[in-house]
């Protein structure tokens, strides 16, 4: 090791002889200084006017607190100085290692899941995709022989439409990397390029999983007005609950899957499969609870008059359960990460 003091406010330093001549901050004053050569005797006697106090101090060991422990042992311990020279302090290399813990939640989990969307983007949020189509069927009711106008608030809600969906994917990947609040997503907004693939990955992955049924759906429509004029009632025969556990089932994998690789790489049916066999119980769990909150809303909606006034009510609480659903997609990905192994 080589001791020496300090120029400007005489604090003793001490690095390994490797760094000789080189320069770095003192841990102190963070004035620049010098490190001695090994047979630079002068160099060493200017640090002090006493001699002897110099060869005193060569003998003690050195500082506690000028040695910045870290958990590599060949790290020099002097501040500002790296191995290739440069001013890098130890202190930013020690940051560099501490990983940002997630935040932990402090209510029950079944409760404090519901309050995802109480941070203030996801009230921001939520407020757009509820006011803006209200306020675009108000316009178009007044617009509405004028074709033009008609057609700028089509473009208008498709807009508004895409931006929601594109955001419910972020709650999904914000979750599962821990967030537990509706994230800030202005910053991380989309070009129009980007943002129009995102939306036709959605409306593919709505297609592979949801189109099975509506096919059918229209095959029956087709079947009943060519039989009779009566008014369409679907046939909830075998076919009909076969389609629908599918969409169901395979829907939510699918999503996060889309959410997490944001490439045609989620639509590889082995790869849904796959990591529902590797979480299966839990991934039947969430499944589940999405099915029986579903008929929760379901429920509530029947029970109550279907006015105009609660038709816009049900509208804002099916996106802040959407919002919800997306958290809890994300959040299980966070908790099983390792047994679906996707980043392989």
């Amino acid at each position: 090791m080589i001791r020496f003091n300090c120029k400007n406010c005489g604090q003793k330093i001490s690095v390994p002889e490797v760094h000789a001549g080189k320069k770095g901050k003192c841990p102190k004053c963070k004035t620049i200084v010098v490190v001695p050569e090994i047979n630079d005797d002068i160099s060493l006697k200017r640090q002090d006017n006493d001699t002897t106090d110099n060869l005193q101090y060569a003998q003690q060991p050195p500082e506690p607190e000028l040695h910045l422990k870290t958990d590599t042992p060949p790290q020099p311990r002097f501040d500002g100085l790296s191995a290739d020279g440069l001013n890098v302090t130890n202190e930013a290399l020690l940051k560099r290692e501490i990983k940002e813990k997630p935040p932990e939640r402090k209510l029950p989990w079944i409760i404090d899941v519901f309050l995802y969307p109480t941070s203030m983007p996801g009230l921001i949020n939520l407020g757009i995709f509820w006011l803006l189509p209200i306020m675009l069927e108000f316009i178009g009711r007044f617009t509405f022989p004028i074709c033009f106008f008609r057609l700028l608030i089509f473009l208008a809600g498709l807009v508004v439409a895409g931006y929601m969906y594109y955001y419910f994917m972020e709650c999904i990947r914000d979750s599962a990397s821990g967030g537990i609040r509706a994230p800030e997503n202005i910053a991380g907004m989309p070009d129009m390029g980007d943002a129009v693939t995102q939306l036709m990955e959605i409306v593919a992955s709505v297609v592979i999983f949801w189109g099975p049924l509506a096919t059918y759906l229209i095959y029956q429509i087709l079947q009943q007005s060519a039989g009779s004029n009566s008014l369409y009632s679907p046939i909830t025969d075998t076919v009909f609950w076969l389609l629908l556990g599918y969409g169901i089932f395979f829907f939510p994998m699918g999503l996060l899957a889309l959410a997490m690789f944001g490439s045609t790489s989620a639509f590889n049916p082995f790869l849904w499969v796959a990591s529902i066999f590797s979480t299966f119980f839990q991934y039947c769990s969430l499944v589940l609870f999405f099915c029986i909150l579903g008929w929760l809303v379901s429920r509530a909606v029947s029970s109550f008059q279907q006015s105009l006034f609660f038709s816009y009510l049900f509208g804002a609480a099916f996106i802040y359960l959407a919002m919800v659903a997306a958290h809890l997609l994300g959040r299980f990905y966070y908790l099983n990460c390792r047994k679906l192994n996707w980043e392989v």
